[in-house]
């Protein structure tokens, strides 16, 4: 159990991911030796591109850091995980390009990470008069008006 594993060392949980963190970010690299199984147990030296890194940051760390925080009860715990989102670059797929091409600009993954979820929230249910931005696109492009 990593509770156990952290207790044992000395560390907090906490501490143990926000080491993990600045480590992946400072090397660009995943911090620890991968094996090429099962032809050798040797460890095989690979690099991890800043790109996979920075995306196990956004969609494991991060969220998990946060979970860890509201289960804990920690809005310390709970600000550092939006901040190290804010620290890191917006992500590059098809769905922020989409948001992009209709003029959103997207600084950080924070950004990147709150339009993935409006358009699972809203635009995959087709639910855009429910948007705030799906609803003023509508008004701009079609006339849409306030009831």
């Amino acid at each position: 159990d990593f509770s156990q594993f952290c207790e044992n060392i000395g560390m907090t949980m906490s501490t143990a991911f926000v080491v993990f963190a600045k480590a992946a970010l400072r090397s660009r690299r995943i911090p620890s030796e991968i094996y090429d199984y099962p032809v050798s147990a040797s460890p095989m030296k690979k690099r991890v591109t800043d790109n996979a890194v920075t995306l196990l940051l956004i969609n494991s760390v991060a969220p998990f850091y946060y979970s860890y925080g509201r289960r804990k009860d920690s809005e310390q715990h709970c600000e550092q995980a939006i901040a190290l989102l804010e620290q890191l670059k917006a992500e590059n797929n098809y769905i922020i390009r989409g948001w992009q091409d209709c003029g959103i600009l997207v600084k950080s993954a924070a950004d990147s990470q709150a339009l993935i979820q409006l358009k699972k929230q809203y635009c995959d249910r087709r639910d855009c008069l429910r948007c705030r931005i799906g609803y003023e696109f509508l008004k701009r492009e079609y006339g849409v008006k306030e009831q």
